[in-house]
């Protein structure tokens, strides 16, 4: 937050500034894009015909029926296989949290003793490479199944803190995120089961297959919508306690490489504390129900609260999980669906759905502020 010049107010102030402390670099955005050749340049109505699938924008509700690609589900009763001669195998640390994006910086904490030893073996190696596909669980079955593509994580610094973190975790490690590759199989599936080691998979380089074409009509449509996204958030400090300069909208760039997804990574940050304020409006509106069973200096136990507190407290969190968890989930998938596309035409006709739609809730939500004070 404090690399792109934001600023937060109000109550959220230090907590959500650890909440988003990962954002991306803003002066990578302008290096490449002072650095980067133009592409060959197409006629108008060549390119209009070329890229007339991603001309228009679609709803949400229709990009909602877009699929992540995912690998069959892994079978813990299938034992390691001999990989492929040629092949290229890499560690493979499967996350379910969040889906990541090139050109990032990202950082993780390694308690677990098979990952322990993925970090010792990267570093033995010379690779410092691990692959990191989104990981889901699919509901009913509990079968876990890992995205067909997935983002390389390469490992800058590795610091050890078992001392400081009184064994809790053993190393914090800073990586970059440096490219995405295609899954092509599971090498031990069992592991991720019986966790008596990492995953190892096979992979390919995934590399676009329109390196070609020219989208600058695309591109700057993208970011047309994106500025207008910015004079909303450049005027509204107050109202969503976090105050976000026009300056950093007016630099980010939505050429291919790291400009698009220095883009996609503001757009997840915003996003991400889109919800965090729901989440803290929630906490905020419990804690005010509860303070008068509060004693200065005292702990209150939630089993000490009146049982019809209880039961409004136990229902306001139910409901807040109704409304936080499909907002998490939406935000993992749109990200998935951008990274695991080989066409930087069809990223720019993903991304300009997406902030099309949130247009449309800013501009819902001043029209009903409006309202109100009218």
């Amino acid at each position: 937050l404090a690399r792109h010049g934001w600023s937060l107010g109000g109550a959220c102030g230090p907590r959500a500034g650890r909440v988003l402390a990962r954002s991306p670099a803003a002066s990578a955005v302008r290096g490449v894009a002072r650095s980067r050749l133009r592409r060959r340049s197409r006629p108008y109505a060549e390119a209009e015909k070329a890229s007339s699938d991603f001309r228009s924008a679609l709803s949400i509700a229709e990009l909602d029926e877009r699929e992540v690609r995912y690998l069959p589900p892994l079978d813990a009763a299938v034992a390691a296989a001999e990989p492929e001669p040629g092949r290229q195998l890499l560690p493979c640390f499967p996350m379910s949290a969040e889906s990541y994006v090139p050109e990032t910086h990202q950082a993780t904490k390694i308690f677990e003793p098979r990952y322990v030893q993925m970090y010792d073996d990267i570093i033995m190696s010379g690779s410092r490479r691990f692959v990191v596909p989104h990981m889901a669980i699919e509901e009913g079955t509990g079968y876990v199944r890992l995205s067909e593509v997935g983002v390389v994580f390469f490992l800058d610094a590795l610091r050890e803190v078992s001392q400081e973190s009184g064994g809790a975790v053993k190393y914090v490690g800073s990586h970059k995120v440096v490219g995405r590759v295609r899954l092509r199989r599971v090498v031990n599936p069992r592991s991720l089961i019986d966790r008596s080691s990492y995953l190892v998979v096979e992979v390919e380089d995934l590399q676009d297959t329109d390196l070609d074409w020219d989208y600058a009509i695309e591109e700057e449509r993208l970011m047309a919508a994106v500025r207008q996204v910015g004079a909303f958030h450049a005027q509204e400090g107050g109202e969503s306690q976090v105050h976000v300069p026009m300056e950093v909208f007016e630099r980010q760039s939505a050429r291919r490489g790291a400009g698009f997804w220095s883009l996609v990574e503001l757009w997840k940050a915003l996003m991400s504390f889109r919800i965090f304020q729901r989440i803290m409006r929630h906490s905020d509106f419990v804690f005010k129900r509860v303070s008068a069973h509060l004693k200065p200096g005292v702990e209150i136990s939630f089993e000490a609260l009146p049982p019809k507190l209880q039961q409004e407290v136990a229902s306001l969190q139910i409901q807040l999980e109704r409304e936080v968890e499909p907002m998490q989930a939406a935000l993992r998938r749109y990200v998935q669906l951008i990274v695991q596309s080989d066409q930087h035409g069809e990223r720019l006709w993903l991304m300009q759905t997406i902030v099309d739609d949130h247009l449309r809730f800013l501009s819902a939500r001043r029209a009903l502020a409006n309202a109100f004070d009218e």
